[in-house]
């Protein structure tokens, strides 16, 4: 299918299927409460990054952030453009903007809060940062609101990638630390069954179009996990689950696809199914 991204950034393994670039999940200086060691990465064996929960929405976020990328550079790219990109632009960008701010909500709110129970972050991990890329988000919506105008010049075009840009690059700093301290700490200092309580919380507060967006850029274990992790069967598998994977495909990720070309959907011709 068209725009459908497979690879996936590849976090470094130890043994234990943890991240380790660096962060020793056993320096005492993590430690918070002595009756908390860091000694549940064994309990972990098994069950590797790519079929947990918080790493594939934020694996999902990171692909959709592609997605838009490609899209917003082509537009920037030909210094124009047309009323049906301008309209596919704005409903793609509130739907990343929603998976966004849930997703920072609930790091605020639950999970952040949950890791700071046993480990001690020394302000390496803040409410603050999820506020500074709340504070891009922002930014750029007003730059999307600008490229309906029926005279966009090529420096609305300018405004609206550099604002983009700094969204970017603030949003995958912020995932990428959360692949590379948050994780591999919270398989040391909790288990996979405390881990799964904050999960199902998580889950019960998800939208279509969040469930839809962590489902299409999954692969098929992480799907497996998902569906066990959240007591799913197949049966709703079928009946509504993967009706929210196809929704998002065909609302964001289908028409990027045909932004990033160039070429209206209605004119291509071709079979995106």
């Amino acid at each position: 299918k068209v725009g459908r991204l497979k690879e996936k950034r590849l976090p470094r393994m130890d043994s234990c299927g943890c991240t380790s670039p660096g962060v020793n999940p056993n320096d005492p200086a993590w430690q918070k409460n002595k009756d908390f060691p860091s000694n549940k990465a064994k309990e972990w064996n098994g069950r590797t990054l790519f079929q947990d929960y918080w790493w594939m929405q934020q694996h999902s976020i990171r692909s959709g952030l592609q997605d838009l990328h490609a899209a917003i550079r082509a537009v920037y790219g030909r210094h124009e453009v047309s009323k049906w990109e301008a309209g596919i632009l704005k409903t793609a960008w509130t739907l990343h903007s929603e998976l966004v701010r849930s997703m920072l909500k609930n790091y605020k709110g639950v999970l952040l809060p949950f890791l700071q129970e046993r480990i001690n972050f020394s302000g390496k991990r803040s409410p603050d940062m999820v506020d500074g890329v709340v504070q891009t988000l922002d930014g750029v919506n007003v730059h999307i609101k600008s490229i309906e105008s029926t005279k966009v010049t090529f420096q609305t075009l300018k405004s609206l990638f550099e604002a983009f840009e700094k969204h970017r690059n603030d949003l995958v700093q912020f995932l990428e630390d959360a692949d590379e301290m948050d994780l591999p700490l919270m398989r040391a200092f909790f288990t996979p069954t405390e881990a799964t309580v904050v999960v199902q919380q998580l889950l019960g507060t998800m939208a279509d179009i969040e469930v839809g967006s962590l489902l299409f850029y999954a692969d098929e274990d992480g799907v497996s996990q998902f569906m066990q992790d959240a007591s799913i069967s197949w049966f709703t598998w079928f009946f509504s689950m993967k009706k929210k994977r196809d929704v998002f495909e065909i609302n964001f990720v289908q028409p990027l696809a045909f932004v990033t070309r160039g070429v209206p959907l209605s004119t291509c011709g071709c079979n995106i199914w």
